[in-house]
């Protein structure tokens, strides 16, 4: 007859092996590139208080250090940014700076061809929209 001391170190073995091994093995979310964001976007930026002032974008993805990053330049004339901006298709984050201000972003890029997220700069929070531009 078996006890239960004697099933618990029969099964304990195999239990410990599976979560080795599921613990070693890259998933399938970190081998697969994240789907392009390549391209012209546009959009815009608004606060209830201030109103909304147009965004445009060019990003560039680069895969490199981490997949799903990319790099471009964004524009925002209304509100005095231009400059660089660097993020993640995958998390969904945006660091927008022209050298001085900087702004924060973190929210979801939708099927690719839309983002939405919330961003704070210059002690403000906003709402970014961005929209791929179709050719």
């Amino acid at each position: 007859m078996t006890t239960p001391n004697r099933c618990w170190r029969l099964l304990s073995l195999p239990l410990l092996s599976l979560f080795a091994l599921t613990a070693c093995t890259p998933t399938m979310d970190s081998m697969v590139p994240a789907a392009s964001v390549t391209g012209q976007w546009s959009g815009d930026v608004s606060h209830w208080a201030l109103g909304s002032y147009e965004v445009t974008a060019t990003l560039s993805q680069v895969d490199t250090p981490r997949v799903g990053d990319f790099k471009g330049t964004v524009s925002a004339a209304g509100i005095g940014l231009q400059g660089k901006i660097t993020g993640n298709v995958k998390d969904g984050t945006l660091i927008a700076s022209d050298g001085t201000t900087i702004v924060n972003c973190a929210g979801q890029f939708l099927a690719n061809s839309r983002y939405e997220g919330d961003c704070s700069a210059r002690g403000q929070d906003v709402h970014l929209r961005l929209f791929l531009k179709q050719p």
